[in-house]
């Protein structure tokens, strides 16, 4: 038991001393490695010793000293710590920094892969550096600016031994001035080094060398005269912006030309409304008399151009942009066959264009249609054109028909040919020459992809109202493809695709894939024209036509809301369109089960209808009755009772009219 005690005693014993011998180990370190200068005032001490001794043992060998340096050459660094020695030596000591400095700079550009002369400045500093020791060149801020391309001790050199604490807040501040600024500032305080500092960090940009040279040449002496060149060139640059230079293309006349035709034509947009208005109502004028005389050929194409017409007045300032650009064409066409058509003829038509009357070019271009050669093609083409404008289509197409058999391979011609065979339902014409349009585009405008999907979609479209259904899927296939390419998906190349695929399915009879359609088309328009654009009105109506159908009434009432705005808008007030939109916004509000909104509807489409159809024309009969039975929903007994009273006499009135016509025919039928 007692050897047991003694033997932890011992344990203890030999811990504590181990402990004690550690603890004095360390203090004796600690007060051995706080700076290196200790260490440095000892070896300096043990030299001077050295060379007393040395002194001492050959006295005779004086003048030899100034050859020691030489013989020490390994380890200058230590002489200089003593005084005497230095100040004998100052004269020696570049000649060994000169033969330092090669080394630590090929160091350095070997690390930093760039090569840096010294600069005086820079020899200077390093003299400083001789009194470091070789340890103290891998200082913090060397390893904390590595990144930099160059490195600051080649620059300013280290500060000395005594100043070494203070180098970690200098480290500090150029990290942040890399981050904040994009270069290193200098430690030293002198301006030149830290110029040269400030483009350390572009060296990877490939422009750095010319930026070089530029410096480089705006060092050099300039003289007087180039000086005010330099000085004038900046706003020789502003020119430049806003004028074309000396040097440029020759300004193409007939363009130029062909803008101030533009501007200089005397139709206002005003003009051209109220001209296109009294152009709509004489064409339902005579609508109504080929209806009432039974002349139904005429009747056809005068709806198909009523068509038209309401579709340039829906886009009213987009039709006379149209307008404007057809007579800009006409215009240089007139130019062109000057010497064909006579200069007094070609002045005078030119000046009756401008003043907006294209009677006279009409004319004088479709006499060229018994020429022959080009001028029979141009003077057919133009002259369609002109027709086309003023609706009248038969005319247009035969012009267009000329002009093509003229050149069947003038892409002009046959499009204008195919789309204007295609309203008047020539669709075996339409398809053919559409066909022969979407070849020459895929040959000749292979690099315009954009107007090749458009050819595609319009042949598509006519393939759709023909009845070639299933040729018209493909087509579509690759127009869409080709807008969404180059267009986007959401442009209105593709609204109007998806409109018309709607107008498909739907003749198909898939109304849910046909709404669908229209909805995905009227979101894409309202994005990029807004929600209130004319061109909605087609989509607009499509739609809510389809959800009435469908029973989807109260959605069918927000689109008529807008169709109604719209057209309040566009149209003039007494318009026909917009009494028929009014009596279907009435129906639905009718359905819904708001009567009084209903009644305002019908109430506007009746004063419309019988303004522009007189008072007892049948459609004001229709209108009458729907508001006897709104108001018979209401309890409204007596207005009811009117509206009906007045709507029989109408219908007795009709029916004894159109008896008596028929009498008429039967007995003329037996003569």
């Amino acid at each position: 038991m007692n050897s047991i005690i003694l033997a932890v005693i011992a344990i203890m014993v030999v811990l504590g001393a181990t402990l004690l011998v550690k603890k004095i180990s360390s203090k004796k370190t600690e007060e051995t490695l706080p700076t290196s200068t200790g260490e440095q005032d000892t070896q300096e001490q043990e030299a001077i010793k050295a060379s007393k001794e040395q002194e001492e043992a050959a006295p005779a060998q004086e003048p030899v000293e100034q050859e020691e340096p030489q013989l020490v050459e390994p380890t200058p660094i230590f002489q200089e710590a003593s005084p005497a020695p230095v100040a004998e030596k100052k004269l020696q000591e570049p000649e060994e920094v000169a033969e330092e400095i090669p080394v630590e700079t090929e160091k350095v550009q070997s690390m930093e892969m760039e090569e840096t002369e010294a600069s005086p400045l820079d020899i200077e500093l390093e003299s400083e550096e001789a009194a470091q020791p070789a340890e103290t060149i891998v200082s913090p801020v060397s390893l904390e600016m590595e990144s930099s391309p160059l490195p600051e001790k080649t620059e300013t050199g280290e500060p000395e031994p005594g100043q070494e604490p203070a180098l970690h807040p200098e480290a500090d501040e150029q990290e942040a001035a890399i981050l904040d600024q994009g270069a290193p500032k200098a430690t030293d305080a002198t301006d030149e080094p830290a110029k040269k500092a400030q483009p350390a960090l572009d060296i990877i940009e490939p422009e750095e060398p010319d930026a070089v040279k530029q410096e480089q040449i705006a060092e050099e002496p300039v003289s007087p005269a180039v000086a005010e060149e330099e000085q004038q060139e900046p706003k020789r640059v502003d020119e430049q912006l806003t004028t074309e230079p000396a040097s440029a293309t020759p300004i193409d006349t007939e363009e130029i030309a062909a803008q101030v035709a533009v501007a200089t034509i005397k139709l206002t947009l005003e003009q051209y409304a109220e001209r296109l208005n009294q152009q709509e109502e004489q064409q339902r004028e005579a609508l109504q008399q080929a209806i009432a005389t039974q002349q139904d050929q005429k009747r056809d194409t005068l709806q198909r151009e009523l068509v038209l017409m309401n579709e340039k007045l829906a886009v009213l300032d987009e039709s006379y942009q149209e307008e404007l650009s057809c007579y800009d064409n006409v215009l240089q066409a007139l130019e062109e066959l000057e010497n064909s058509l006579g200069q007094e003829a070609v002045a005078q038509a030119k000046n009756d264009l401008i003043a907006g009357r294209p009677e006279a070019a009409e004319s004088l271009l479709a006499d060229l249609m018994n020429a022959s050669g080009t001028a029979k093609g141009v003077g057919a083409f133009y002259s369609g054109m002109l027709a086309e404008h003023r609706f009248d289509l038969l005319t247009a197409l035969q012009r267009y028909q000329t002009a093509v058999e003229a050149d069947s391979e003038n892409s002009d011609y046959l499009y204008a040919a195919g789309l204007t065979a295609r309203r008047l339902f020539k669709y075996n014409d339409a398809v053919k020459w559409l066909e022969q349009y979407v070849t020459i585009c895929a040959g000749t405008y292979k690099d315009d992809p954009v107007l090749l999907a458009q050819a595609k979609r319009e042949l598509a479209y006519t393939y759709v109202t023909s009845g070639q259904h299933k040729k018209a899927g493909p087509m579509y296939k690759d127009a869409m493809t080709g807008f969404s390419k180059h267009l986007g998906p959401e442009s209105p190349e593709m609204a109007i695709s998806w409109f018309q695929i709607g107008e498909l399915q739907e003749t198909l009879g898939e109304y849910d894939k046909a709404a669908a359609l229209y909805k995905k088309a009227l979101a894409i328009l309202e994005k990029k024209q807004g929600k209130d654009h004319p061109m909605l009105t087609g989509v607009l109506d499509k739609l809510a036509a389809l959800c009435m159908e469908l029973e989807m009434e109260k959605e069918a009432v927000p689109l008529y809301e807008r169709l109604v705005a719209i057209r309040n808008k566009t149209l003039r007030p007494n318009h026909p369109q917009l009494a028929m939109s009014l009596n279907n916004l009435a129906e639905s509000y009718r359905l819904q089960r708001q009567y009084a909104e209903a009644e305002g509807c019908y109430q506007k489409s009746l004063s419309i209808a019988e303004q522009t159809q007189g008072k007892d024309h049948p459609s004001v009969g229709a209108i009458l009755q729907e508001l006897a039975k709104l108001c018979s929903n209401q309890r409204k007994n007596d207005e009811a009772e009117k509206y009906q009273t007045r709507a029989t006499a109408i219908f007795e009135k009709a029916v004894a009219a159109e008896e008596k016509r028929s009498k008429n025919t039967s007995l003329s039928l037996d003569l």
